[in-house]
Formats: structure tokens, C-alpha cells, sequence
């Protein structure tokens, strides 16, 4: 092992502790100056007010992890720079509690100098992952509802994203970049798994997804069998998304209108605690990208691709038929 690979270990490592005392310090300061997120009655477990802002812990674990990693890696100090935006966009709205339709303008405008100066592609491509990105980040968004539940998704995620990208030496950076998102996100949760201390926010939800759509799109530049398997990592989060929005459209609401339609809150209505939903999501989160990891290291192929994608889609059609048929308790 060269000095560098051992400089990389450690500086990865390293990310779950200082994420988790970034987080211990953000809770003391946001009950300190009252960022606090009250309770929800859309969310029973939530009862009294929690420190907001756990996203800034994870951002700054992020940032300081990029400084370092760009003495080795010339693209990782670039990368800070076009993440700073969505950081500053999610904790503007944490503070001022956008509108649905200024937060998505919002979201855009963020991440214009990641499309604008990242990538080299047509227009037409630029338009499609623009699209790309704002469904992820309001997916990440969206599924963030229930102590532990996002960061302990977001985990396993950028676990298996660093895993899948560990055999590229062209995407060495994604790899270790994901790795240590990984151990920022494990070492939030800690002190994020109920009864949590701290909620992510919107910093949070929009940088997780948004980190996930970047390393997504780079990695599309370079293999686009791998990035296919690569989002089908987010189908949990992107199954709740479009759960949402059909079941609101045929109630006649907003998709943005708050509603425990969420399929987290129908289980938690429904009988389920806080604590043994967390387990099964994150048992059929590991499973999902258990499978792909499988699928795209060993089996890599436009064939195997679209056995996963089927596969997925025939479980989301069963998911969508159970947790529509779960009561729901209006608020």
C-alpha cells in the first residue's frame, strides 16, 4: 500500500467522526439560537421541538474532506465550489421556509454552475439532467420524514456506489468521494435515530440528492451501462417521490401539500414503530443494491441492466398496490 492509498484510507475514515462531532456542535448551537423544527402532526413520534440544520454538519464534514482530497485530486477543489450553491440554497430555506415554486427555482438556479461549467454536452442532454437532478433532490427531500430513515438510506447508497466505482481508476475520485458521503451520513445518524436529535433539514435532503445526480452524471460521461446502475440505487427514494405524486393527484391536492401519504407514515399509522420500519426499508434498501452491486461489477450488460430495471418496476407495482391499501390517518 503506497503512502497515498493509506493518506486516502484515513481521510475517508476519518469522515464519520468528524461528521459526527459537527453534528454534536450544530445541535448545541441550533438549540442555543432556537433553529428548531417543531412539531410536525403529520409525524406522530414528533412531540417536541428538535434541533434543525443537520445537513450543515454533513456539508462541512464534505467540504473539509474535498480540501484535502484536492491536493491528489485537482477536480475535488471544483467540486466544492459547485456544491457551495445548494448548501446555501437548502439552509436559506430551512431559515425562510420557501414556497413549493421557489424552492424548485430555486434548486435550479443552485445547480446551474455544476450544468453550465461541468459539463460538455449538448443543450438537449443538459436539459435531461437538469430534470435528472431536481427529481433527485426532491426525492432525497421527500423520503425525509422519519427519524434515521434518509441517512441511513443514504448510507447504504453511497456504500455501494463506492463499491461499484471501486474497479474504474478513471472514476477513483467518485469512489472515494462516495465513501466518505457514506461515513458523513452514518456518522450524522448516530445521533439522528430516534428518538433523533437532530433533523437533516433541507441542507441536508438537498445535498445528499444532489451529490448523488452529479457523481450519476459524471460517471454517465465515462460509462453509461454503470451510471443505468448507479440510479437504480435510488429507487426507494424515487418510489416514494412518484408514490406521492399519484396518490395526491388522485386525492386533488398539491403534490407539495403536506399529507401523511408518505409510504413511511402509512406503515407508522398503521402499527409500525419508527424503529421496525428503519430496519425493513434499510434491509430492502441493502438487498436492492446488494443486487446491483452483483449485477454491474460481475454481470454488466444492457441485458442484465433491464432484468434489474424489470425487476424493480414489478416490486414497485407490488409496493404501490400494499401501501395504497394502508389506512391513512389525515392530519
Amino acid at each position: 500500500m503506497s503512502k497515498f492509498e493509506f493518506f486516502q484510507i484515513i481521510l475517508v475514515s476519518l469522515s464519520l467522526p468528524v461528521s459526527f462531532l459537527f453534528t454534536k456542535i450544530t445541535i448545541r448551537i441550533a438549540n442555543r439560537i432556537g433553529f428548531v423544527d417543531n412539531p410536525n402532526p403529520i409525524v406522530e413520534n414528533h412531540k417536541i421541538p428538535v434541533a434543525f440544520g443537520g445537513g450543515i454538519a454533513i456539508g462541512l464534514t464534505i467540504i473539509i474532506f474535498l480540501i484535502f482530497l484536492s491536493f491528489n485530486y485537482p477536480q475535488a477543489f471544483k467540486f466544492t465550489l459547485i456544491i457551495l450553491p445548494v448548501i446555501v440554497i437548502g439552509l436559506m430555506d430551512d431559515i425562510f421556509k420557501f414556497t413549493p415554486f421557489v424552492k424548485l427555482g430555486l434548486e435550479a438556479i443552485s445547480v446551474l454552475p455544476y450544468i453550465i461549467f461541468y459539463i460538455n454536452a449538448p443543450e438537449a442532454y443538459l436539459a435531461i439532467f437538469l430534470l435528472f437532478i431536481l427529481i433527485t433532490q426532491n426525492s432525497w427531500n421527500m423520503v425525509d420524514i422519519m427519524d434515521g430513515l434518509v441517512s441511513g438510506i443514504s448510507f447504504i447508497i453511497f456504500l455501494s456506489v463506492g463499491i461499484i466505482l471501486l474497479p474504474f481508476t478513471e472514476l477513483e475520485f467518485y469512489s472515494i468521494l462516495s465513501f466518505a458521503i457514506a461515513l458523513s451520513s452514518l456518522g450524522f445518524r448516530f445521533l439522528n435515530k430516534t428518538p433523533a436529535k437532530i433533523f437533516l433539514g433541507e441542507t441536508g435532503s438537498l445535498l445528499l440528492g444532489t451529490l448523488f445526480s452529479f457523481i450519476i452524471i459524471n460517471v454517465y460521461q465515462v460509462d453509461k451501462i454503470t451510471a443505468y446502475f448507479l440510479a437504480l440505487l435510488g429507487s426507494i427514494l424515487f418510489f416514494d417521490l412518484f408514490f406521492l405524486v399519484i396518490v395526491r393527484s388522485r386525492k386533488g391536492i398539491s403534490i407539495y401539500k403536506k399529507s401523511p401519504d408518505h409510504f413511511a407514515l402509512r406503515m407508522l399509522h398503521n402499527g409500525y414503530s419508527v424503529q421496525t420500519i428503519n430496519r425493513k426499508v434499510i434491509l430492502v434498501c441493502a438487498i436492492n443494491s446488494l443486487i446491483i452491486i452483483v449485477s454491474s461489477i460481475f454481470l454488466a450488460s444492457f441485458f442484465v441492466l433491464l432484468i434489474c430495471l424489470s425487476l424493480i418496476l414489478l416490486s414497485a407495482s407490488f409496493a404501490y398496490v400494499y401501501f395504497q391499501s394502508l389506512s391513512v390517518k389525515e392530519s
